[in-house]
């Protein structure tokens, strides 16, 4: 189970037959829960709208009010804007991940010993002093 199997169920509105599965990840996955939250707190705003519509005369149903427009446009941004985070804070987990395990970006470092302010790496990566 992944974030983009979540992204994409809920892209595709939340199917039945994968909701099972998707919702194994969403309580373990912080940026996950929040754009369930998120497409969950639309969804119901759309459905309550729809009821309300449906209660009204055929002749009086008017399009979505301005405000209800950009409410759901300032939260469709907003889980856009959370989803970009997402993926970038991933990015950089990774790269530290990979600079802290990798022994070469290691081997210019002075061991843990040494105190003196006059090591530095060369090009090349090996140790220089003075």
């Amino acid at each position: 189970m992944s974030c983009r199997f979540v992204e994409r169920w809920l892209d595709q509105g939340t199917p039945e037959k994968e909701r099972e599965r998707a919702m194994r990840h969403v309580p373990l996955c912080g940026a996950c829960y929040e754009a369930f939250a998120a497409a969950s707190s639309v969804e119901a705003a759309l459905r309550a709208e729809a009821s309300e519509l449906r209660a009204r005369p055929a002749v009086s149903a008017a399009p979505a009010s301005p405000d209800f427009v950009e409410s759901v446009m300032t939260r469709v941004a907003a889980a856009q804007s959370l989803a970009w985070n997402v993926k970038l804070g991933r990015r950089h987990g990774r790269m530290w991940i990979e600079l802290v395990t990798d022994q070469s970006a290691w081997s210019c470092l002075p061991p843990p010993s040494w105190s003196g302010s006059g090591a530095s790496c060369g090009h090349n990566g090996s140790l220089r002093l003075g």
